[in-house]
């Protein structure tokens, strides 16, 4: 196993699912089956996590066996620091005991973090957890460094000053340090913790919002989501789960003074080029009106009069010209509203995408992207592709899960990964729907 992995039970309707996020994962299958929730949970375990599950003061009172032995571990070492200056801890021998903190703690708080996710409290889970993958391994590195101590795994680092070590309550301040690191090397394996970063979630109503954002203004969506989660006082409005608030919050921040990276900068002429044929341009005034200027002409037209291509692939498009750092998008139905050509376009987009670093997960209905994608695997293993792709159009299949969605006649949904063949994934849902409608054409044409 290469990438986390997250399983869930007796979530919405989804029975039982385990799946591991892949820079490029996919969610195919039936409508209303879960696969918009479990969209909005991954979401959720790489942004509000965090808060409601791994902060530091979670440990405070946590006395688990795990804990305590992780605790031992790093007293001990810290100890030998102070005599040797140097000290390490095989990540290995920890693993197990980091794993079951983490789930520990996903299910001592799941309820919580589930309501605030969903803004509700009709969305009930049963069972969560996070599994770490095979290649996390090597050694925690502690040493004594100009009155610091700095503890660091490859690129994750932190310092405590020896003084603090030093102060009154020694016991009680080796705890709160171990807690902090501990809570910190977590957020970090789980990516949920660098803030230079993004993880946007892109709803499947992108239209909507896009032509309603100005009048849903900051002051409105703080007071219709911005509530104590434990808070006895009830709401009166509660329109929008916090995916699509926080959406909201990234396209009302977004300016013209803003750039995006530069590896970004020709997937967005992708984008204007070959898709919506113009440009989005971004007001000054408050509220930050949105205008479509088509290629070659001068003429500004607002999105309530453009095309519905122009609206649903705006948000993507601003995201690539004006953030400059993109960790991951949460992608619900990407092909809305396009043409088949364009679908074709949008899976080569997806693919360019993973290939720049941003991991994509999407829910999807589309049969063209998944055989583009399909396409792009067969064709990397080539020596001399024979059509007009470079490497940034390629990716390997251990890029790529696919997970299929069924609606059982109980009510509940079925969650299985499709594995990847000599021709790609093989998608039933897709192939049973064109089989039925050939099979339909056959017998009226006889």
């Amino acid at each position: 196993m290469k990438y986390w992995k997250m399983s869930v039970k007796q979530f919405g309707k989804i029975r039982e699912a385990e799946m591991e996020f892949a820079p490029l994962t996919l969610f195919v299958g039936d409508n209303n089956s879960g696969k918009s929730y479990l969209l909005s949970l991954a979401w959720a375990m790489q942004t509000i996590v965090k808060d409601f599950v791994f902060d530091g003061k979670m440990l405070k009172n946590f006395q688990s066996d795990s804990y305590r032995k992780l605790i031992a571990i790093f007293y001990e070492k810290i100890q030998q620091v102070r005599e040797t200056y140097a000290a390490t801890i095989d990540f290995l021998s920890i693993k197990t005991y980091l794993q079951d903190i983490v789930n520990e703690l996903l299910r001592a708080n799941k309820d919580q973090f589930v309501k605030a996710l969903f803004n509700s409290d009709a969305v009930q889970i049963e069972e969560l957890s996070l599994e770490m993958p095979d290649d996390l391994d090597g050694a925690i590195e502690i040493c004594l460094e100009d009155d610091k101590v700095q503890f660091a795994y490859h690129d994750i680092k932190a310092f405590i000053g020896i003084d603090f070590l030093d102060g009154e309550d020694k016991e009680i301040r080796q705890k709160f340090v171990v807690d902090t690191y501990v809570m910190y090397l977590i957020a970090q394996l789980l990516k949920v913790q660098d803030d230079s970063k993004e993880n946007v979630y892109l709803p499947a109503a992108r239209t909507g919002f896009m032509l309603t954002k100005d009048i849903i203004n900051s002051f409105a969506r703080k007071k219709t989501f911005d509530m104590e989660v434990n808070s006895t006082k009830k709401e009166q409005t509660q329109p929008f789960s916090r995916p699509i608030i926080e959406f909201l919050n990234v396209i009302n921040d977004i300016s013209e003074e803003q750039h995006g990276k530069d590896i970004y900068e020709g997937l967005a002429l992708f984008i204007q080029n070959e898709m919506v044929q113009g440009n989005i341009e971004i007001g000054a005034l408050a509220g930050k009106e949105l205008n479509y200027i088509p290629s070659g002409k001068a003429q500004r037209y607002p999105f309530r009069i453009t095309s519905a291509v122009v609206t649903e692939l705006s948000p993507l498009l601003l995201l690539l010209e004006h953030r400059a750092e993109l960790n991951a998008l949460f992608y619900e139905e990407p092909e809305m509203c396009l043409h088949p050509a364009l679908q074709k376009k949008m899976g080569q987009l997806l693919v360019r995408l993973v290939n720049a670093g941003v991991n994509i997960t999407a829910t999807t209905h589309s049969d063209i992207i998944l055989q583009h994608i399909n396409n792009m695997i067969r064709l990397k293993g080539q020596e001399k592709p024979s059509l007009a792709y470079d490497e940034s159009d390629m990716i390997f299949s251990d890029k790529v899960r696919v997970y299929q969605f069924t609606n059982l006649k109980d009510g509940t949904t079925d969650v299985i990964e499709l594995e990847c063949g000599n021709n790609g994934f093989i998608i039933p849902s897709f192939n049973h729907a064109l089989d039925e409608i050939f099979d339909e054409t056959m017998q009226i044409q006889g």
